[in-house]
């Protein structure tokens, strides 16, 4: 794989590096598991044929030829194209890797990868509102019960009335099918309310609709994790309220605005033009991995909200009783954040481990990764761009994807990340 390679120093001590790989050829896709033949990214790469002994004479600083070894690894098992930026507290972008089909200036849906910015910017609203996460619902929407719910029920996805069928308690019988149709009932009235000829006139009416018309909750709230997109749109309602506001412009001078962040925050349909009236908070978000990086940078520093408001959202207060399949693959979940512990919590809620790790992160679907690693002091921000079908495999799940939310380039996204993390804590653990 030939690689062109651009060093660019910026005016001071830390190196801002930049190279650029060729697009990848899916004719020439390597099979996930198999040996990448030679030239299926057109010609063998520089660095395979020189090996590890030559990395001083490329033109990157020594210490990240492992890591350029390993993103190509990755890339040539699964057959894609990426954007990823590499940075830290005093530096946005110390180290950058993209395709020439993939810049960091592209702007893809981020899926939930959407998430942990929403909740930071309802978190932002919420302070804004001398608001708190412990006020329940029904202080700021009239319509609302009286039923002992609260914001951060919301944020932590811990309410008993959103979820996305997606998953299933832990402890207990199983319940997907119940979560299911709860999922079901409630996307359905969010998509007749949100687009189409029976919107409704603003986000505020539309989750009024959502709440009255939707189906009865199916657990107490607190009791039990329950991983649902539309569960921000709630919290939003009450911001809306309590700022006398619209979602829309409420988005932007909380959080598009100060981060500079283009848009749009889609409603599931839109992806180009101004923010919709009704956005989809928890998936719709259009943005470049430049903008995401500095969102990263802001997370990693907390100089975006409130110190206390950052150790709030980061806070793991989930216990293992709580938990649904979805925390046994990712882990516990704070505000709009996993407390990353991938496939680590089969037998238990936070093993020590992974808390000693304080790695924070929240993929989503079309494969983008965000990465903090506060105890090393570092993130990164990885957009992939790849199609999954029979060539590769479906994304090395084996089949093609049947229907709901099926997120198959998560497969390839979660092996990449399993194959750079080892370089990257080599690169920035403290000693």
């Amino acid at each position: 794989m030939a690689l062109s390679m651009t060093l660019m120093l910026a005016h001071c001590a830390t190196a801002n590096l930049t190279f650029s790989a060729p697009i990848f050829d899916p004719s020439k896709t390597c099979i996930p598991g198999g040996p990448c033949p030679t030239g299926a990214f057109g010609v063998k790469s520089p660095l395979a044929a020189r090996g590890a002994a030559a990395a001083p004479s490329l033109p990157f600083p020594e210490k990240y030829g492992p890591l350029v070894v390993a993103i190509e690894v990755a890339r040539g098992s699964w057959g894609g194209n990426i954007s990823l930026i590499l940075g830290d507290v005093d530096n946005p972008s110390l180290f950058e890797y993209t395709t020439d089909n993939m810049t960091a200036d592209v702007r893809r849906v981020l899926g939930s990868g959407s998430k942990w910015i929403a909740s930071t910017a309802l978190l932002a609203m919420i302070d804004a509102a001398n608001a708190s996460v412990d006020d329940p619902m029904s202080k700021f929407l009239p319509y609302w019960k009286d039923d002992g719910r609260k914001l951060k029920h919301f944020l932590q996805m811990t309410s008993g009335m959103v979820s996305d069928g997606t998953d299933q308690r832990v402890n207990g019988a199983p319940d997907n099918d119940d979560r299911k149709k709860l999922g079901t009932r409630q996307e359905l009235l969010f998509a007749n309310c949100s687009y189409g000829p029976r919107k409704a006139t603003s986000h505020a009416d539309c989750m009024q609709a959502v709440y009255e018309k939707g189906p009865d909750p199916i657990y107490e709230p607190g009791q039990y994790f329950m991983y649902g997109t539309l569960t921000f749109n709630f919290v939003a309602a009450a911001m809306e309220a309590a700022h006398n506001k619209p979602i829309d412009q409420l988005l932007q001078e909380y959080l598009l605005g100060p981060l500079d962040f283009k848009g749009p925050w889609g409603d599931g349909a839109a992806t180009t033009g101004p923010t919709p009236m009704i956005p989809m908070l928890g998936a719709g978000l259009v943005a470049s991995n430049r903008e995401l990086a500095r969102f990263l940078q802001r997370m990693l520093q907390k100089s975006f909200l409130k110190p206390e408001t950052h150790d709030r959202q980061e806070k793991i207060e989930m216990t293992f009783e709580q938990y649904s399949t979805q925390n046994q693959g990712f882990g516990p979940y704070g505000f709009g954040i996993w407390g990353e512990c991938i496939n680590g919590c089969f037998l238990s809620g936070w093993p020590e481990s992974c808390q000693n790790n304080q790695r924070i992160t929240h993929p989503g679907c079309f494969g983008y990764w965000d990465f903090i690693s506060r105890r090393d002091g570092y993130f990164f921000s990885m957009m992939p761009s790849y199609t999954c079908d029979e060539r590769n495999g479906w994304c090395g799940t084996g089949h093609k994807p049947e229907g709901g939310e099926s997120c198959p380039e998560l497969s390839f996204s979660g092996a990449f990340r399993q194959n750079v993390i080892g370089q990257l804590d080599d690169l920035f653990v403290k000693p």
